[in-house]
């Protein structure tokens, strides 16, 4: 009498099944994690926005206005009696928790966590900051919508958009009661997500000098200019994908708003609440959104 003899394992055929099966389930999966991963960032990079806002609020609540918030390289003189020269993430920092940073009295910045999108990277690429304010209209007609002329703009500004060559003057000091007899301040972006090139979010680039260059000293020339974003909102990429200012300009990616995440970015308003704003959203809209006495309103969805 014979007695089959007992199977110890996988045939390869099997084998193969088994790994087959586990690389569609992984398949199945990974998205799912990346979703969960994604929505966990843009919940923090919220969050690091919203601490930002009670920064700036706690600032305006000491000060009696929001800061302008840069040094001018060599315009100093132009600046308002009793400002800083230096940028606002640096003028805010004895507001979050971070009065001992170095930066606060001109030394070498320390990185602070809330200024880093975590979509994006953290602090071991050194003290950098991923949220800017906003160029003003009044600058020049590349910060208006398509249909807005240089004539209908000629006295906007941004809240911290600070001195304007073309126009040889200062904005108003703005408060918060200032922004809400405006365009009110659930209606007036603040702090924006801005925009990088993903091949300089280790290695940096133009529009993301180190922290110092905020700080009052920069050989360059301008700091103000690496703490700032344009109008113009895209995911981050290594080319501008948008053409929708009233001067038909294409800006480079350097100086676009915008961030890693899918959609759109989220943005601090001027009443300290922080919104998505969609990488498709109505140009004009957009461009009032930014400019506090635009009289320009609407959806941003």
């Amino acid at each position: 009498m014979f007695r089959a003899k007992s199977r110890n394992g996988f045939t390869l055929i099997e084998l193969l099944v088994v790994i087959a099966i586990i690389a569609i389930l992984i398949g199945l999966l990974l998205p799912a994690v990346q979703k969960v991963r994604e929505a966990a960032a843009r919940m923090k990079c919220t969050n690091n926005l919203k601490q930002i806002g009670l920064g700036l609020h706690a600032y305006h609540d000491t000060r009696s206005r929001l800061p302008v918030g840069y040094t001018l390289g060599g315009n100093d003189a132009l600046l308002p009696p009793g400002e800083p020269k230096q940028a606002w993430q640096v003028v805010i920092l004895p507001y979050i928790e971070q009065g001992n940073n170095p930066a606060v009295t001109g030394g070498t910045a320390s990185p602070v966590p809330i200024y880093f999108c975590p979509s994006r990277r953290g602090a071991e690429v050194g003290a950098r900051a991923d949220y800017a304010s906003v160029h003003s209209a009044a600058w020049d007609n590349n910060h208006r919508g398509p249909s807005q002329g240089t004539s209908t703009a000629d006295g906007w500004f941004t809240i911290m958009g600070g001195w304007c060559a073309s126009k040889g003057k200062w904005p108003p000091g703005f408060t918060l009661t200032v922004v809400s007899g405006a365009n009110g301040t659930s209606n007036t972006g603040l702090v924006a997500h801005r925009g990088l090139r993903p091949a300089n979010v280790q290695s940096g680039g133009r529009n993301d000098f180190p922290f110092d260059a905020l700080t009052g000293g920069d050989a360059g020339g301008q700091p103000w200019w690496t703490n700032r974003a344009w109008v113009g909102i895209q995911q981050d990429s290594d080319t501008a994908t948008f053409n929708k200012v009233a001067s038909g300009l294409t800006l480079g990616s350097d100086y676009t708003q915008g961030g890693a995440h899918p959609g759109g970015c989220p943005t601090l308003l001027a009443d300290g609440s922080v919104r998505t704003v969609q990488y498709a959203v109505n140009m004009d809209l957009f461009c009032g959104f930014w400019n506090a006495n635009s009289g320009v309103v609407g959806s941003l969805d």
